[in-house]
């Protein structure tokens, strides 16, 4: 598969794209690594600076680029699932504009983990828990789902010293189209964060190519 992302907050440009293999055992082990280029950017115009003549400032817009790399593992089973990924193996630098600086992506570890509980034949629980980690610092966030007739989900999570979310969302189409809204709420450090965030999710599932002519299905009773 591959991905691209785009993202600007304040006066910093974060772009990126990205290439993934996966390799899917019948054990419902899933192996995959992933490759690409991201790149930074930075308005400094944007930036006030206390001091002009700081030397880690530089002028104009600037980006820079560098190979980033990812690996990981995931095991899943209709009951529950448990992953570890490690992003950034390489650590990409970026000068943007002045060698006095270094802005590294830093190596960090992601744990995923779910259990899914059955409360009805409709009505589905999937508690879940993500932990992050650069070996220096550690983010935590659990919540849970809720999803009606395997169609509709309602969830809720809490990012440990952060922010509360809230998610709903549903499979349409027979399933092939996935369409939800999430709102996130900073709890913690309102005076120097955004109160409010949003997020749309839009996926629409392809059907796979297949090769060759489709099989013939004979049958005793409309044999031809």
């Amino acid at each position: 598969g591959s991905g691209i992302k785009h993202a600007i907050i304040g006066a910093l440009l974060f772009v990126g794209g990205l290439i993934i293999f996966n390799v899917i055992y019948l054990i419902d082990v899933t192996k995959g690594v992933r490759g690409g280029l991201s790149s930074r950017g930075i308005d400094y115009s944007r930036l006030r600076a206390r001091d002009e003549n700081d030397p880690l400032l530089s002028t104009g817009r600037i980006s820079n680029s560098a190979l980033d790399l990812g690996a990981g593992v995931y095991f899943y089973n209709p009951s529950y699932s448990i992953g570890i990924a490690t992003n950034h193996i390489n650590e990409p630098t970026f000068a943007l504009g002045t060698q006095n600086a270094k802005n590294t992506l830093v190596r960090n570890y992601n744990l995923t983990a779910s259990m899914l509980f059955g409360l009805s034949y409709t009505i589905n629980l999937t508690p879940m828990v993500v932990i992050k980690s650069d070996l220096s610092t550690v983010s935590t966030e659990f919540g849970a789902l809720a999803t009606y007739d395997e169609r509709f989900w309602l969830g809720t999570s809490y990012r440990w010293g952060d922010a509360a979310s809230l998610m709903i969302g549903g499979n349409f189409l027979g399933g092939n189209l996935r369409a939800g809204y999430a709102i996130d709420a900073v709890v913690i450090g309102t005076n120097a964060k955004t109160a409010t965030s949003h997020e749309i999710l839009l996926s629409y599932v392809l059907a796979p190519p297949r090769a060759g002519k489709k099989s013939i299905i004979r049958t005793p009773r409309y044999r031809y």
